[in-house]
C-alpha cells in the first residue's frame, strides 16, 4: 500500500507516535507544576494591596459624594416648592397671609424699664398692651401680671380704666383728662411730696395708713392720675409707660 505523505497516520509509525504522545504528557506535566508554583507560593505583586485599598476608598468617597448630592438635590426641591405655595398663597389668598402674620406678631411685646443702674426688660400680654375704646388716647401700656381691666370708659375729653388683681383683691385705678377739667382727688391724711415722671414734675400723694398711693402729672394735653393700693414704684412705672 502506497502511503499518503499528506496523511499524518500515514507518515508517523506506531512508535513515533506512543514517543510524541509520552512528550506532550510529560509537557502539560512540567506545565502544571509551574502554575501550581506560581499559585501557591503567597508570594503578592507590589503595590497591589495600596492599589486595592485606594479604589475602595475612592468609591466610598465616591458613593458619598453622590448621597450628598441627592440629599442637597431633596432639600432644594423641598425649599423651592415651599417658597412657591407661599408666595401663590400670598398671592391668591393675601388674607390668610396677614392673619397668619398677626398671629405670631401680636403674641408678646417687650418692654424695657430704666431703673438706673440696670434695664428691666419685661414681656407683656397683649391685652395689657391695646384697649379699642383708647385707640388714639392715652393709656398706660404696662400693668403688672395678674390683673385685669374690670372698668373701662373714654368720653374723649376724659376717661378711666381700673384694673383688679382676684389674687390680692388689689386695685390700680388710671385716669385722664383735658387740662380745662376739674380733678378732685382725696387728699385727705396724706402725704405730698413731688415726683418726676417722665421729666415732668408731678406730685405723690400717700395715705399716712399706707392704704392708697396717688401720683398725678400732665403734659400739654392732659392731666393724668395713677392710684391704688399698690407700691409707690409699681404706680411709677405704670405712669412711665403711658403714651397714646
Amino acid at each position: 500500500m502506497k502511503k499518503d505523505k499528506n496523511n499524518i497516520d500515514d507518515i508517523l509509525s506506531t512508535e513515533d507516535e506512543h514517543l510524541i504522545h509520552r512528550a506532550s504528557e510529560v509537557q502539560f506535566n512540567n506545565d502544571m507544576e509551574l502554575f501550581n508554583s506560581f499559585m501557591n507560593d503567597e508570594s503578592e505583586i507590589p503595590g497591589l494591596s495600596y492599589f486595592d485599598n485606594h479604589m475602595h476608598d475612592k468609591i466610598n468617597e465616591m458613593y458619598k459624594d453622590g448621597r450628598k448630592h441627592r440629599t442637597n438635590k431633596l432639600i432644594f426641591k423641598t425649599i423651592v416648592s415651599s417658597a412657591a405655595v407661599i408666595l401663590l398663597t400670598f398671592i391668591f389668598y393675601p388674607p390668610l397671609f396677614g392673619k397668619t402674620n398677626a398671629f405670631f406678631f401680636r403674641m408678646m411685646v417687650l418692654t424695657a424699664t430704666d431703673k438706673g443702674e440696670y434695664t428691666e426688660f419685661r414681656l407683656e400680654p397683649a391685652e395689657n398692651q391695646n384697649i379699642e375704646e383708647f385707640k388714639g388716647y392715652y393709656y398706660p401700656r404696662y400693668i403688672p401680671d395678674g390683673y385685669e381691666i374690670i372698668v373701662k370708659n373714654n368720653m374723649e375729653s376724659m376717661g378711666d380704666i381700673i384694673y383688679l388683681n382676684k389674687n390680692d383683691n388689689s386695685r390700680i385705678t388710671y385716669s385722664f383728662s383735658t387740662l380745662s377739667s376739674p380733678e378732685q382727688l382725696d387728699t385727705e391724711n396724706c402725704n405730698k411730696k413731688e415726683i418726676l415722671i417722665n421729666n415732668q414734675l408731678g406730685l405723690l400723694y400717700t395715705k399716712k395708713d399706707d392704704s392708697r398711693n396717688m401720683i398725678i402729672f400732665q403734659n400739654e394735653e392732659y392731666k393724668f392720675v395713677v392710684s391704688g393700693n399698690v407700691e409707690v414704684e409699681i404706680l411709677k412705672e405704670i405712669a412711665e409707660s403711658i403714651k397714646r
